[in-house]
């Protein structure tokens, strides 16, 4: 719901200047629950990837 006079920002893990979010430990990140997904059946480290560095809805 939008609110006149107020702007809203939307930022991911990408945009964070900190240690433990440089793109190639998002990558790993990334990749590694993509392949326990995948290959192991495991959902839980995706849906934290999509839900905390990604900062959308798991759906």
């Amino acid at each position: 719901m939008a609110t006149a006079g107020i702007a809203g920002f939307y930022l991911n893990e990408l945009h964070s200047k900190f240690e433990g979010s440089s793109f190639k430990i998002l990558a790993e990140k990334c990749l590694t629950a993509q392949y326990e997904f995948k290959e192991l059946g495991k959902p839980e480290k995706l849906i934290a990837f999509i839900n905390s560095s990604k900062g959308e809805a798991y759906e």
